[in-house]
């Protein structure tokens, strides 16, 4: 793509922020919307849009519930316009079996806190993406070897938590059956090795094929759709990449996988990668039968005006643009709807993640008006499916144009 800071391309994206900043708020955000639509849009070319929210999360730093975004009929009613799938960020993402079972081997001992039910009532009308059933991060204090939770035990309460899931939200038919098992830096690129993955209770205490077993029970459970999930596996030749690419093609060669997941927070601070490279990135995946679904998609480290006009939309365009023409592509979820919201955003980010605050993460502001991030991602749907055989000068002119008389025109005429 041609220079972000020459020719139309930085004119459209200033203009973009200008009639944003400028944007008021609406009484009523999802009947006074005039604009494009993003799931409507998506559905245009077999994707799902989805976001995230939470009902009444339980949340086990402050071992309090919370009020989360979607208590709020408003903005219940603005996700609905927009996304037709749907993630729980708290409950599910979570380990909730925060007091240890009175018997490991019995599931019905097994006390799950926190908005579960209430979550999967209030998201009706979206599709639901369940995440994550397993996972290193999130585990209740007990759930340490320290504690005394070792082996056999920790695969008995695998096994047991993947059914209860299963029973408990029969109409969650696709979920991230295991998330982030593989290291930043593994050993190879080349095979499926131990040394791939990350030491984490699961590795330890089931040994190196947790991740197999894991796949296994949820198959066992009925899991229609069952996705590994990972962040940091945007660059297709990257080493973890790589070191994924192998570990789902041993799943799959299995029949124990549907579908890759790629989280997708790109930082705002570092160069956006190409279309070429995600394109690429998602062909290699689908070509070994998996389906790809963009889960978590926003951009960390974006507070400044350039990357909110600039690098933000830039990764928006070129993401989208990708999930559009690989037909494996199946959803394209943000991580949230509005920036204020945003789980980085300065006075909501947890002290492990202060590096990655960002004021500028999602595709809409605190008045549900588009960012130029919304802005890129239309853009990007809009464009003529002629797009992938145009070369990067050319790409970078036609999304100015587009960004001119697609997204930005209901903007000057007055209408949201």
């Amino acid at each position: 793509m041609q220079s972000m800071t020459d020719g139309p391309y930085w004119t459209i994206l200033v203009l973009v922020s200008a009639v944003t900043l400028a944007a008021p708020a609406l009484a009523d955000p999802a009947s006074e919307w005039q604009g494009p639509i993003l799931k409507e849009l998506g559905a245009a070319h077999g994707i799902q849009v989805g976001t995230m929210g939470t009902v009444n999360p339980w949340n086990p730093a402050t071992q309090l519930t919370e009020i989360g975004e979607f208590s709020d009929p408003e903005y219940v009613a603005f996700a609905e316009l927009h996304f037709d799938g749907i993630t729980s960020g708290q409950n599910f993402l979570n380990f909730n079996v925060w007091t240890r079972p009175a018997d490991i081997g019995d599931p019905s001992t097994y006390v799950y806190l926190g908005d579960g039910q209430q979550f999967v009532t209030t998201a009706a009308n979206f599709t639901i993406h369940g995440a994550h059933m397993i996972w290193h991060s999130g585990l209740a204090p007990w759930m340490s070897t320290a504690q005394g939770f070792v082996a056999p035990d920790v695969e008995s309460f695998l096994n047991h938590h993947i059914d209860n899931l299963a029973l408990l939200y029969p109409s969650i038919d696709r979920w991230a059956v295991v998330n982030e098992a593989v290291k930043d830096a593994p050993v190879s690129t080349t095979s499926h090795v131990p040394g791939n993955l990350r030491e984490s209770l699961w590795k330890q205490e089931i040994g190196d094929d947790f991740v197999f077993k894991a796949f296994t029970r949820a198959t066992q459970a009925g899991i229609g759709t069952r996705i590994y999930n990972d962040y940091g596996i945007h660059d297709p030749a990257a080493p973890k990449t790589q070191a994924v690419l192998e570990l789902v093609t041993e799943l799959r060669a299995l029949g124990l996988i549907d579908g890759i997941g790629f989280q997708m927070h790109i930082p705002g601070t570092a160069n956006p990668p190409s279309f070429a490279a995600i394109r690429t990135n998602f062909e290699q995946f689908a070509a070994i039968g998996l389906d790809v679904y963009v889960t978590e998609f926003d951009v960390p480290e974006c507070n400044t005006e350039t990357c909110r006009t600039v690098t933000a939309p830039q990764i928006a365009f070129n993401l989208a643009s990708a999930c559009r023409v690989v037909a494996a592509c199946k959803s394209f979820a943000f991580w949230g709807v509005r920036n204020d919201l945003s789980w980085l955003y300065p006075d909501r980010v947890a002290p492990e993640h202060v590096a990655s605050s960002s004021l500028h993460p999602l595709p809409f502001d605190q008045n549900y008006a588009p960012t130029p991030v919304f802005d890129a991602v239309v853009a990007a749907w809009q464009v003529s499916a002629a797009i992938p055989t145009l070369g990067a000068t050319a790409r970078g002119a036609l999304f100015a144009v587009l960004m001119t008389v697609g997204a930005l025109s209901a903007w000057k005429s007055g209408a949201r």
